[in-house]
């Protein structure tokens, strides 16, 4: 058997462990089929993985200031990454993903908080304008700034308020 081609190992918060792979993987899937990964989460009891994504190809290193996979304490994995030849920032658990975006935005920062909670600094390509959002656990979306902001970074500080940084500027929310 060949050797996973490992990027790095995750462990969730619910204590779930994930592998980001380097590229692509092609392998046989214990029932036979073949199948291509770049995510997978594994079964500590048996050694085996399951793919996470099967229509995703690749996993971008870093996003702005946060990591291009990040987890709530409610099971559910975020990723930001491509698939289809288009960029896409999903939630996923129990084998269902979930598209937050659609393929006409570009995201430069996002932040999910531990109830699921996504910040999100982006492009609308279309009309060049950049703004700062807010996607609830119910999946509403809240413009928190609807246009001319430069976000430098989105976090979470130690008196559980987020922060972002605007150019000098330092703000806070919830």
């Amino acid at each position: 058997s060949e050797d996973l081609p490992i990027r790095e190992f995750l462990i969730s918060p619910t204590g779930e462990v994930y592998i980001i792979l380097n590229y692509l993987y092609s392998y046989i899937d214990r029932n036979g089929n073949q199948q291509q990964a770049i995510l997978l989460k594994v079964n500590p009891n048996d050694n085996t993985y399951t793919n996470i994504d099967n229509t995703l190809s690749s996993i971008n290193q870093k996003v702005g200031s946060n990591k291009s996979i990040q987890f709530d304490t409610l099971g559910n994995i975020y990723y930001f990454g491509s698939s289809n030849s288009n960029i896409v920032l999903r939630k996923s658990k129990g084998g269902a993903h979930t598209d937050l975006i659609n393929s006409n935005i570009y995201v430069w920062d996002w932040l999910v908080l531990d109830n699921g909670t996504v910040f999100i600094y982006g492009e609308s390509p279309s009309t060049l304008t950049r703004w700062f959002r807010k996607i609830n656990p119910d999946n509403s979306l809240i413009n928190i700034i609807g246009s001319g902001v430069y976000i430098n970074f989105i976090k979470k500080f130690p008196d559980n308020k987020i922060y972002f940084g605007d150019w000098g500027k330092l703000f806070g929310v919830g």
